[in-house]
């Protein structure tokens, strides 16, 4: 270290929060509010700080970036207080989205702010005219936003203002977007750059930049739509209970006389207990004869059990045509155009008007919603009809649903070739997705190649230093952790090979690359991947196939048309195309079952027995519960309870699953500062040491 007291500052810089830029409010700032403890507040006024904050001590700052990670910001406390003339920036916010433009503004609005260019008030206003040596610590495109400081950093710097070191955290360096200007480099600076191998969002999610949306999605009434879908998700969770019930209140005294009782049986404890395909052997080929001596017209379910699921049903189909209704609107909003809010950082008018979809799109996905409702409102009057008879036969229940006319187009919407990846609804993903990715821009995760042909005034390359964290994450710690990496090695490659495709193509033209890069990350997603992983002429396949045939030839038997059979053997070739969609492109199995994860790392990941009884208990559709769950907002169903604080924190993503990959591990640079970090930042310190060494 220097025998110089030059005055050196470490400046604090967060990452993305909203990756795709749809929160108006989610700010990413490297602050915290008042009432918690700031790095660089005195002894006293954390004392003070702590003692108002006991009778709240789980505090929560959605905003502050840092806000989790309590072991980085004490070791970047206590490196501070090692030294004279150490001080730690962190009063800068930005809107955190994954927009090209929005780190653009928060990298030249940062460099101005420290030095009071450009209309900016200097926060550093009095060391001016002094030697001031900068460390920059940024994460993820927090990295990508220090890049862009350097960029006008050298039009508005004092001359004597250096950067000495960059301090990358798993940030994604792009091709060709926020190359690094390393004009304000002093002579000596070093690049530290710490990386863990697991991150998929610096090695490929980050290659996608989307449009500045913030507020967008809000004003087209995401947030209602979001809230009305959460309330049908809750509600559908009594279905299957209120479904089972109403089967197993038919009468079986219909049955004719020399009909297979033993057979009956068997499904309908199925129907009760869960389906076990042992049992179910055999079943199909006793029904088809049993069915031939049934005349199950004159079987009925039970009245109060067919009263509640028939209400039930209603409800759901009122939710349902909310949504629809609620699409319409907003595609059509979308399609137009219209003006909305925006944070001053991304228009200074605090005003942007923009089209996002291209009226081709949007015509598709309002034609597929009218087909998608056709059925919904002939299955509405059919079951207010039914419930004012309160006459519930056993066939009428297919009858009223008209669960052919809903199908058909579901079907037809969900179908995919197995070869293009082509289909109505993936499509239209890939449609949206390339109208609304702004830049797609190959990242890596070494900024070698930004710094290539880059030196100081006496011709020398810059030094990186690369700070691998591997180590550090919590999925090299888990039972058969070499076993895991092997197949994520395969499943990154795959990913890495389908980047080089996209690279330099317009994503509206190159659709292909896109499909196989959503398709692999959605085969590595569980249940998708466990549930897709079985042989095409599996048992259970070609025993729904059988059963189905069955139910036809007793329908032809008895005179009745067939549609709903044909219609689900259609929907089995569809599973079948996704499950050789899913089995091509599945690696193997990434996410660790709960067994094992270590003792001491399941507190993280695995709620307690306690908690999980309680969560439960609070699942809808128990004995005694009503029919309709309870809505986020108070607006479609009663208010949910609020939680009690301090009650069971946030799990994360188990280890292996995609948004581990996404979240955790890309997270794992800044759980602390990690050895390495610390031991190049300490060596380009230039300022003296309070012990004298």
């Amino acid at each position: 270290m220097s025998q110089e007291n030059v005055i050196n500052i470490v400046v604090l810089v967060s990452g993305t929060v909203d990756p795709v830029n749809m929160d108006p409010v989610l700010r990413s700032v490297s602050y915290p509010k008042p009432s918690l403890v700031p790095l660089q507040d005195s002894d006293a006024k954390q004392k003070a700080a702590q003692k108002s904050e006991s009778g709240s001590k789980k505090a929560k700052d959605d905003d502050w970036y840092w806000q989790e990670n309590a072991r980085f910001r004490d070791e970047l406390r206590a490196l501070r207080k090692q030294y004279t003339n150490l001080h730690i920036f962190e009063a800068h916010g930005w809107t955190g989205d994954n927009s090209v433009q929005a780190r653009t503004i928060s990298g030249a609005y940062l460099a101005n702010r420290l030095c009071g260019a450009e209309g900016e008030t200097a926060y550093y206003s009095g060391h001016l005219k002094k030697k001031v040596h900068f460390h920059f610590i940024g994460h993820s495109h927090g990295g990508n936003v220090i890049n862009e400081l350097t960029r006008q950093a050298a039009k508005v710097w004092p001359k004597q203002w250096k950067i000495r070191t960059i301090t990358y955290l798993s940030t994604p360096f792009f091709t060709r977007l926020h190359q690094v200007d390393t004009t304000t480099f002093d002579d000596d600076c070093k690049i530290i750059n710490a990386f863990c191998k697991y991150d998929i969002t610096q090695r490929v999610i980050a290659d996608f930049s989307m449009h500045p949306m913030t507020g967008l999605m809000k004003a087209a009434g995401s947030e209602e739509i979001g809230c009305i879908a959460r309330c049908l998700s809750k509600d559908m969770g009594a279905t299957p209970k209120l479904f089972k019930e109403l089967m197993t209140s038919v009468n079986v005294s219909f049955l004719k006389e020399g009909t297979s009782s033993k057979a009956w049986k068997t499904l309908r404890d199925n129907l009760k207990d869960g389906v076990d395909w042992d049992d179910l052997r055999g079943v199909g080929g006793a029904l088809v004869d049993d069915m031939k001596k049934v005349d199950i017209r004159v079987a009925h379910y039970g009245l109060t059990e067919a009263r509640r699921f028939y209400s039930h049903v209603l409800g759901l189909l009122a939710r349902l045509h909310d949504i629809f209704t609620k699409l319409r609107e907003a595609i059509t909003m979308l399609r137009d155009g219209f003006t909305y809010d925006v944070h001053k950082s991304v228009h200074p008018s605090k005003k942007m008007t923009r089209k996002v979809l291209f009226p081709a799109t949007a015509a598709k996905f309002i034609q597929e919603l009218d087909r998608l409702e056709g059925g919904l409102n002939k299955t509405k009057a059919a079951f207010t009809k039914r419930l004012s008879k309160d006459r519930f036969p056993a066939l009428g229940l297919v009858q009223d649903i008209h669960v052919v006319e809903f199908l058909k187009p579901l079907i037809t919407f969900l179908s995919v070739n197995a070869k293009t990846l082509r289909g109505p609804l993936w499509d239209l993903l890939a449609s949206v997705l390339g109208e609304q990715v702004d830049k797609f821009d190959n990242t890596s995760a070494t900024p070698v190649k930004q710094l290539a042909g880059k030196a100081n005034s006496k011709g020398r390359a810059f030094t990186v230093v690369p700070v691998e964290v591997t180590r550090a994450d919590h999925y090299t710690q888990v039972k058969a952790a070499a076993q895991y990496d092997a197949v994520f090695n395969k499943f990154v490659k795959r990913l890495e090979t389908i980047e080089e495709q996209l690279a330099g193509k317009d994503l509206r033209i190159a659709r292909q690359p896109l499909m196989e890069l959503l398709f692999t990350l959605v085969a590595h997603l569980e249940p998708v991947r466990d549930l897709f992983d079985f042989p095409v002429d599996a048992e259970y396949v070609s025993w729904f196939s059988t059963a189905m045939k069955a139910s036809i030839a007793w329908k032809k038997f008895w005179g009745q048309t067939s549609e709903l059979e044909l219609e689900l053997l259609r929907l089995l070739t569809v599973v079948l195309d996704y499950a050789v969609i899913i089995k091509a492109r599945n690696t193997g199995k990434l996410e660790v079952d709960e067994a094992q994860i270590p003792v001491s790392l399941k507190a993280f990941y695995v709620a307690k027995p306690a908690v999980k009884e309680v969560q439960a208990a609070k699942k809808p559709g128990g004995e005694g519960a009503s029919v309709q769950g309870a809505c986020d907002c108070g607006k479609h169903a009663p208010k949910a309870p609020q939680q009690e604080a301090g009650e069971g924190d946030e799990l994360k993503p188990l280890p292996g699953s995609i948004p581990y990959f996404a979240k955790v591990a890309h997270s794992t640079s800044r759980e602390t500062l990690h050895d390495g970090v610390k031991t190049a930042l300490k060596q380009q310190l230039t300022t003296l040491s309070k012990s004298g060494r």
